[in-house]
């Protein structure tokens, strides 16, 4: 679709066309978008484009008979903030006034230019064309720097893709690594609800009133530095098994870590014995 419904001449490059019947060549310096509207009948007399636009990449430029195909290319590279795109202005050279805006397209309607960060790799073209004629020779600044050939844009363009499609895959892998982890998470609860004991905080108070707590348990004291381990005398670094059967015998069973050995004691009827080796 075309856009470019108002395209114009400013007052400024009709003057300039009427230096070129002398025999003055047309030069083209560069093209720079606008960012905003004004009524039509405002856009002879603009001098610049609006503010919020960029400077745009000029590519080579081809002869169609006596027609002269500009080509631009709007890229976002680099783009802090998106914008609206309302205007597009092409710069001449004047031999007496300096650089001037030549001509003015302005759209129909508003195309938004996305940031790097908003749309990466995004990119327009559009070819605007003047016509010629033998007494008015056409020349153009090229940026080399911008300069994209067809071949370029398709490999630019399939990176694009193939890192849309790597984008989507790598979601499709979350969901399936969700899923799995999902799926963990219920046969874990199942282990859980299937074991013969309850696994229990390891901690003192638990020790103390374990006989009050009827049914199977079974719960370990990791270490002695965060636990206070069994509280075995003269022994350090313990870790205890504390079984229960019906709520008035509990017995623990500690085991050392560094030195060897068993140790145990039984809580009858809410008291418990001292330690003794096994």
């Amino acid at each position: 679709m075309n856009i470019w419904e108002n395209a114009v001449l400013t007052d400024k490059g009709t003057a300039l066309q009427a230096k070129l019947v002398d025999g003055q060549t047309l030069h083209i310096t560069k093209v720079v978008s606008g960012g905003a509207k004004v009524p039509v009948v405002n856009l002879r007399q603009q001098t610049n484009v609006t503010d919020g636009g960029k400077e745009i990449t000029l590519q080579p430029v081809r002869i169609e008979g006596d027609k002269t195909i500009l080509p631009v290319l709007l890229e976002n590279i680099g783009l802090e903030e998106g914008y609206d795109l309302w205007q597009i202005g092409i710069y001449a050279q004047d031999p007496e006034e300096g650089e001037i805006l030549y001509c003015l397209a302005q759209a129909s309607e508003a195309k938004h230019i996305p940031s790097a960060t908003e749309g990466p790799g995004f990119s327009i073209t559009w070819d605007f064309v003047i016509k010629t004629s033998n007494t008015a020779p056409f020349e153009v600044d090229v940026n080399s720097v911008g300069l994209v050939s067809i071949e370029q844009y398709q490999v630019h363009a399939g990176e694009i893709q193939s890192l849309k499609n790597s984008i989507v895959n790598l979601d499709e892998r979350i969901e399936d690594l969700n899923a799995d982890l999902n799926s963990t998470d219920l046969n874990l609860n199942k282990i859980k609800e299937s074991l013969p004991y309850k696994v229990l905080p390891t901690n003192r108070k638990i020790i103390d009133s374990l006989d009050e707590n009827n049914g199977n348990f079974i719960f370990y004291i990791n270490s002695y530095d965060n636990y206070g381990g069994c509280d075995v005398p003269g022994k350090e670094n313990y870790y205890g098994i504390v079984f229960a059967a019906g709520g008035r015998y509990s017995q623990v069973l500690c085991m050392g870590n560094l030195n060897g050995g068993l140790y145990t004691r039984v809580k009858i009827n809410g008291s418990w014995s001292g330690w003794f080796a096994k």
